[in-house]
C-alpha cells in the first residue's frame, strides 16, 4: 500500500507538513503536535508547488587532456545555455521566475553538490557576505569538498545497483563507492570513468569499477542493455528479442552489441568466506562460466528456498534474479522429475541439462527464437551507432578497449548528451529528454539547442565533471525561485525551479546534521568483510533501504509510502534523536540555541525566578531561528515566530515545546524537498 507524496499549492506564506502525530506522547500531546504541524502549514514561507512534466559515423579516436586554461569558461557557457532557454520562453511568451533568495541558493547548491544541509554559521556568513560572485564562488568551494565526490558516487551506486540483476551484487556497492569516490575526487574524466566500468577485470572486492560487470553476473545481454542505459541514454534491451517496437534499432543491433562481451567470466566461490567472486577475461581455449549449480547446490538451494519448504518455484527462482532464474526453465524441462513445477536439491544435483549448442562459447551467438535448442546465429561485435566493427577474433581486452572507445569517442553524441541530460535532471528535477535513459535519434528533446551547447561544451571540457556541475548551478535555470501553481501561466520546463524529493543519501545527511544522528557505526570502519559486513547494517545504509529510488525515474512518478511516513513520524530513532538535541542545547555551549534554551532549562528544573517565568525567553527569536536554520536552512518569517510564540504560550513554558516544533519542522514537506 502506498500514499502519495503530494505537493500543495500554496502562496509564500504557507508550507505542508504532515498532519500526524507520534504514538509515543500522551493525548494533550498529539494534539499539541497536529496544532503545531497546523499553524507551520499555515504560516511558512517555503513554496512547494509542482508541475508534472510528461514527457554518422565516428572515429573512436580518445579527446586529448585539456588544460584549464583551455577549458570552456563556465560563465560564458552558462549565460549561452540561459540565452538559448530564454529564446523558447519568448516565443512562448513565457516570463520566467525570479532568482531565488540566497538561502534557498545556498541549501540547493550544498545539498546537490555536497550531499548535505549548509551549517547556520555558513548561512549567516554566506547572507552577509556583499560579494557578486558569492554564488559562483562557493559552488566552487563545494565542488573542492570530499563530500563532493561522496555524494556524487552515491548517485552512480544507485544508477547501477538500483537495476542489478545478480542477488548478490550488495557484496559490491561499498567497493563501488570507495573506487567511484577516489576517481571523483581526483576528479577523473566521465569517459576515463566509462572506460573502466567497461574494461575492469579483478577481485570484486579490490576493483570497484568490476561492479557494472557483477551487477549482471557479467551476462553479455544485461551488461548490453546496462552500457547502452547509463552511459548513452538509449534503451537497447527491448531490441533483444525483436526489432524495437518505438526506435531505430534491430535486433541484431543489440546482439552485435552485446557480441562485444562474451568473453568475460564471473569466478565464483562461494564456499569461501567472504564468498570470493572475481571478473576474468576468457582465452581461447576456454569456455565461459562454470557448473556452479553442481559445486555449491547447497548453499544456492539455501539462499532461494525462502519458505524453507524444501523445494524452489518458480516465484522463488525469479526473486533470486541473476543466472538461476534464467536456467530455472531449462531446469524444470530436465529434472522435474515428478512433474510438479518446482525443483528440489535432490533433482538439481541429479540433472543434466543439456547446454545449448554456443551456450558458454567465447564466441556469441545470437538465439534463434524459433528453434531455442539450436546453436543460433554466429554474431561479430559491430556498434549500433556508427555500424563501426573492431576485427574478428580478437581477445577479450581488445574488443572492450574497441567498445570503451567507440563509446566514449567525442563524435558520439549521445554519450555526452547522456550524463548532461543525467546531471541536469539530478540538479534540477527534470530534463531535456524525460526518462533520462530513453533518448536517442527517435525521441524529441525540451529546448534541444540548449542540451545540444552545453553538450559539446562538456565535450570540450574533456569530458570534466566537475565542470558540469559548476556550469549547471551558475546558469539562472538552477538559480530560479518557485513558481505559485495557482499562476495562470502554463509551466514551462526550466522557467521555474520544480520541487522534488532528495535522495535518500541526501536526506539521510540533512537527518544527521540537523539531529546528530550518526552516519555509521564504528564496525563499519573495520577492514574487510566485517567492515562491509557492519556497513550493511549502518544508519545510513537501513534509511537508504528504506527510502531509496532509482535517480533515472522520474521525481513526479516517485511516491512515498506509509512505512517511510511512520519511519519519520514514529522511529524511536529519531524521537530519540530530536530530544537528545534540545537535551544538548539546554546544556550545551554558548550558542543562540543553547542561550536560549538555557531559560527553558531553568523552568524545567524548578527555578522560579522571573527570567524562568517569562516566555519571551522560553522559545526565543534566537532559539527558533537556529532551529530552522539547523532544519531548512532559513531563518523563520515574523508570522511562523509569532505562531512558536502562541503555541508556546497556549501549550506550556517548557523544552518540550522545542522537541515539538523540531519534529515538526523535521516531518515537514518542506525538509523532505528540493526548494
Amino acid at each position: 500500500m502506498k500514499t502519495s507524496l503530494t505537493w500543495v499549492a500554496v502562496d509564500r506564506t504557507s508550507t505542508q507538513v504532515p498532519q500526524c502525530c507520534s504514538t509515543l506522547r500522551s493525548i494533550r500531546k498529539i494534539m499539541s503536535f497536529l496544532s503545531l504541524a497546523v499553524c507551520l502549514t499555515v504560516l511558512s514561507d517555503a513554496v512547494l508547488s509542482g508541475s508534472v512534466l510528461r514527457k554518422s559515423a565516428f572515429a573512436a579516436d580518445k579527446p586529448r587532456v585539456i588544460s584549464p586554461v583551455e577549458k570552456p569558461s563556465i560563465s560564458e557557457i552558462s549565460r549561452q545555455i540561459d540565452a538559448l532557454l530564454q529564446q523558447e520562453f519568448d516565443k512562448k511568451g513565457i516570463a520566467p521566475s525570479a532568482i531565488c533568495s540566497d538561502e534557498d541558493f545556498l541549501r540547493r547548491a550544498t545539498m546537490d553538490i555536497a550531499g548535505r544541509l549548509p551549517t547556520p554559521e555558513e548561512i549567516r556568513e554566506f547572507l552577509a557576505n556583499g560579494d557578486a560572485d558569492k554564488r559562483a564562488n562557493v559552488v566552487q568551494s563545494l565542488l573542492a569538498e570530499p563530500a563532493y565526490a561522496s555524494n556524487w558516487a552515491r548517485y552512480w551506486r544507485d544508477v547501477i545497483f538500483m537495476n542489478a540483476t545478480n542477488a548478490r551484487a550488495r557484496f559490491a556497492v561499498k567497493p563501488f563507492e570507495d573506487w567511484m569516490t577516489a576517481e571523483l575526487n581526483r576528479n577523473a574524466s566521465w569517459d576515463e570513468i566509462v572506460t573502466q566500468l567497461i574494461t575492469a577485470t579483478g577481485d570484486v572486492y579490490e576493483n570497484g569499477a568490476t561492479a557494472l560487470f557483477f551487477a549482471h553476473d557479467a551476462e553479455p545481454e544485461e551488461v548490453a542493455s546496462e552500457i547502452s542505459r547509463i552511459f548513452m541514454g538509449v534503451q537497447m534491451s527491448c531490441a533483444n528479442c525483436h526489432d524495437h517496437p518505438s526506435d531505430i534499432w534491430k535486433r541484431r543491433q543489440f546482439h552485435e552489441l552485446a557480441a562485444f562481451l562474451p568473453r568475460v567470466n564471473l569466478k565464483q566461490d562461494l564456499q569461501a568466506m567472504p564468498p570470493k567472486f572475481e571478473l576474468a577475461s576468457v582465452q581461447a581455449n576456454e569456455r565461459r562460466g562454470t557448473d556452479y549449480l553442481k559445486e555449491n547446490p547447497e548453499m544456492i538451494f539455501q539462499a532461494l528456498d525462502r519458505n524453507r519448504d524444501r523445494k524452489i518455484s518458480e516465484e522463488e527462482a525469479k526473486g533470486g534474479r541473476g543466472q538461476f532464474a534464467r536456467v530455472f526453465p531449462r531446469l524444470i524441462e530436465y529434472g522435474d522429475t515428478n512433474k510438479d513445477g518446482m525443483i528440489s536439491l535432490a533433482e538439481i544435483k541429479s540433472v543434466q541439462v543439456p547446454e545449448r549448442p554456443g551456450q558458454g562459447s567465447i564466441e556469441y551467438y545470437m538465439p534463434n527464437l524459433d528453434r531455442p535448442a539450436e546453436k543460433g546465429t554466429l554474431i561479430h561485435p559491430k556498434f549500433f551507432v556508427n555500424g563501426r566493427a573492431p576485427g574478428k577474433e580478437l581477445e577479450d581486452q581488445e574488443r572492450r578497449q574497441a567498445l570503451a572507445g567507440f563509446v566514449t569517442a567525442p563524435q558520439n553524441e549521445w554519450f555526452s548528451k547522456a550524463v548532461v541530460n543525467r546531471v541536469w535532471h539530478e540538479m534540477l528535477g527534470s530534463a531535456f529528454y524525460m526518462p533520462v535513459d530513453d533518448m536517442g535519434p527517435s525521441r524529441s528533446a525540451v529546448h534541444p539547442q540548449a542540451i545540444e551547447a552545453l553538450a559539446k561544451a562538456f565535450t570540450a571540457s574533456g569530458y570534466d565533471l566537475k565542470w558540469l556541475v559548476g556550469t549547471i548551478a551558475q546558469t539562472n535555470a538552477y538559480q530560479r525561485s518557485l513558481r505559485n501553481s495557482s499562476s495562470s501561466q502554463p509551466e514551462v520546463p526550466f522557467a521555474s525551479a520544480q520541487p522534488s524529493r532528495w535522495r535518500a543519501d541526501q536526506l539521510f545527511s540533512a537527518m544527521s546534521s540537523a539531529l546528530g544522528i550518526p552516519e555509521e557505526t564504528r564496525m563499519s570502519q573495520a577492514p574487510g568483510m566485517m567492515g562491509r559486513l557492519a556497513m550493511r547494517n549502518s544508519p545510513r545504509t537501513q534509511f537508504t533501504q528504506l527510502f531509496g529510488f532509482d535517480p533515472s525515474i522520474p521525481r513526479e512518478d516517485l511516491t512515498g509510502t506509509i512505512p517511510q511516513s511512520l519511519m519519520l513520524m514514529n522511529s524511536p530513532t529519531v524521537n530519540r534523536a530530536v530530544e537528545q538535541q534540545i537535551r544538548s542545547a539546554i546544556t550545551g555551549d554558548d550558542t543562540p540555541l543553547e542561550r536560549g534554551f538555557a531559560a527553558m532549562a531553568r523552568n524545567r528544573f524548578g527555578n522560579n525566578s522571573p527570567a524562568g517565568r517569562n516566555t519571551s525567553i522560553v522559545l526565543n527569536r534566537a532559539a527558533v531561528e537556529e532551529l530552522y536554520l539547523k532544519t531548512l536552512a532559513r531563518k523563520p518569517t515574523e508570522a511562523e515566530f509569532k505562531m512558536m510564540r502562541a503555541y508556546v504560550d497556549e501549550h506550556g513554558n517548557n523544552p518540550e515545546a522545542a522537541v515539538d516544533l523540531l519534529w515538526a519542522l523535521i516531518n515537514s514537506t518542506e525538509f523532505l524537498s528540493r526548494r
